[in-house]
């Protein structure tokens, strides 16, 4: 009984062993993804692995597509967002601008006011001046007229030096 269990023990240490529990192994293996394809086949409801590959396939290229289209789509929404972005502050800016310019016009138009009302007042003194210069400048008309009637002289001449008629 010995010498059997030193031949077993010699047989199951062997290059050889190892090589039958890798075949078995592999054997395993084999049949898991036959399993597999088999449970493919039944849920894909194709007669064999070439369909499934080309529904696989198809089915892969119209995700990729959609996906660079989603892709293409993504750039252009940041592209447009960016735009808005840059459009949004040039508007904050124009309308601070805006906000200045009315300001500033606003500051030209009460100094516009201001200048015209001392005007108005400029030009009613001035009306008022001459109104007197007006009125001295008949007395004296009248007071030459006077003086040469007083003197029996003819006023003509010197009323045309003057400048009055």
């Amino acid at each position: 009984m010995l010498v059997q269990r030193a031949v077993a023990l010699t047989v199951s240490s062997s290059p050889g062993r190892l090589q039958n529990t890798k075949e078995t192994q592999y054997d395993e293996l084999l049949k898991a993804y036959r399993k597999s394809f088999s449970d493919i086949l039944k849920m894909s409801n194709c007669p064999d692995i070439p369909s499934v590959l080309r529904i696989y396939l198809a089915h892969e290229n119209k995700n990729f597509s959609k996906f660079q289209y989603l892709s293409t789509l993504n750039s252009e929404l940041d592209f447009i967002q960016r735009a808005v972005t840059e459009l949004q502050s040039v508007i904050e800016v124009k309308n601070s601008e805006h906000k200045g310019m009315q300001s500033d016009q606003l500051k030209s138009l009460k100094l516009l006011e201001t200048q015209f009302e001392e005007a108005v007042a400029q030009k009613a003194q001035r009306q008022e001046y001459l109104g007197k210069c007006t009125t001295n400048l008949d007395t004296m008309i009248k007071s030459l007229e006077t003086i040469f009637h007083l003197a029996n002289c003819d006023k003509e001449p010197i009323m045309r030096l003057l400048g009055i008629s």
